[in-house]
């Protein structure tokens, strides 16, 4: 890698996170720069998110997990950030896998790698897995701790306007037979409210997913 040339962005979609942020920031910005997108918190995530080390894009209202995502990898994209890698907030995922996790990016092997949990938490999940594993061979598409090749991602970020729950452009670059890598890693128990709510709230949700994409043949991808 030339010298000057940037390397890792570390992407933190957070809502409401005030209790867990801080440990994520500190726990993943030795492996690169730490953005965390505020999405309309009303608490104190991005005051303390900002003391821990990150640079914070705040949105003034709630936008949505793929418009804080959106926000975060076109900052990364703008500053020329040559992997972009998403972590959760709630402090589930575990850093240390993150070299693993984008080995196979730096080694020019994959466009996308994609960190995989031992089981799904809801039926929805479960139903979402199959559907994508049987068609793509993608086993855990709603994890939230996936990395990107940069030059790939620039021609799929507009994606993340649309509301796929961050699966969209995963899911379009399979389309388009670009490599897709994945990496099996423990999970933390959460202790709270997920950030899309409780059993049957989150259930519908990706369940419309799914289907948004069973039924559009991934055409947000185009638009």
């Amino acid at each position: 890698m030339a010298k000057g040339e940037k390397h890792i962005a570390i992407i933190i979609p957070a809502l409401n996170e005030e209790n867990t942020i801080a440990t994520v920031v500190k726990a993943v910005i030795s492996y690169g720069d730490v953005i965390v997108v505020d999405d309309g918190s009303t608490d104190a995530t991005a005051d303390i998110a900002r003391k821990a080390g990150a640079q914070v894009i705040y949105h003034k209202v709630n936008l949505g997990y793929d418009m804080a995502l959106f926000s975060g990898f076109s900052r990364a994209i703008e500053k020329g950030y040559n992997i972009c890698l998403s972590i959760d907030a709630d402090n589930q995922h575990c850093p240390e896998y993150i070299p693993d996790l984008v080995r196979p990016i730096l080694d020019r092997e994959a466009a996308i790698s994609i960190g995989v949990r031992p089981k799904p938490a809801r039926l929805s999940e479960g139903l979402f897995r199959i559907y994508t594993r049987l068609r793509w061979g993608i086993r855990d598409i709603l994890c939230g701790m996936k990395a990107y090749d940069t030059a790939v991602l620039i021609n799929y970020v507009h994606i993340f306007r649309h509301s796929t729950i961050g699966t969209g452009v995963t899911l379009a670059a399979a389309r388009k037979g670009e490599t897709i890598t994945q990496l099996d890693m423990p999970i933390r128990e959460r202790e709270d409210t997920p950030r899309i709510g409780r059993l049957i709230r989150a259930n519908w949700i990706i369940f419309k997913a799914m289907m948004g994409d069973i039924l559009s043949g991934g055409a947000y991808a185009k638009s």
